[in-house]
Formats: structure tokens, sequence, C-alpha cells
């Protein structure tokens, strides 16, 4: 629950924007906590190969944050906040938003 947060609901991703992978698929979903941890394959709307492996049903392959807004996506943290995560946030930072109690220091995005 919320009290196993130790790195601050307002430092901790919750829900990030996820594009379809599919060339026209147009299909959105909410990327978060999935069976108990959280992680990415890229960067905010990178346009890399899934170099995790990991897929979801019917074998589509998991892909970050993205968003068809240019330049970032929205993002909601565990306090509720939303914010705009640019897509020049360095992926170590990323990375460490995920975390719940990794006792990371979150440096300006």
């Amino acid at each position: 629950g919320f009290r196993d947060i130790i790195d601050g609901t307002s430092n901790t991703l919750a829900i990030a924007e996820s594009v379809g992978n599919k060339p026209g698929s147009h299909r959105l979903w909410a990327w978060g906590v999935y069976s108990g941890g959280m992680g990415t394959s890229g960067g905010i709307n990178a346009n890399f190969p899934n170099l995790s492996g990991w897929t979801f049903w019917n074998n589509d392959s998991f892909n970050g944050p993205s968003s068809y807004h240019p330049g970032g996506c929205l993002a909601t943290f565990a306090d509720g906040s939303v914010r705009y995560i640019p897509e020049t946030i360095q992926l170590s930072t990323l990375l460490d938003l995920t975390t719940i109690k990794g006792n990371e220091v979150i440096p300006e995005y």
C-alpha cells in the first residue's frame, strides 16, 4: 500500500501514458505497477526495440511511457499530482521515479 512508498509519493510514478506500439493501432493504455514491479525498456517517446523481451498478451511488446504529444508524456504520481515528463529526462532518472523504496535523490528534469 501507500505506507510502503518510502521514497515519497511525490517522487514515485504511478501511471503514465503509453500509446500502442503497432503503427496505426492508436491503442492507449496506462503504464504503471504490474505484478508488483515497474520499469521501462526505453525513455519517453523512445523508438527503441524492446530491450527487456517482456511481452503482454498476443505477443505485444512492452513499450515505455509515450504519447502523441510532442516532447514528452503525462504521468500521475502516487500523491495524485499530474506532471508532464519531457523526452529529455535521463533514463536513470525515469527508472528512479519507478521505485518506491530506492532512496534515490531525484534531480530536476
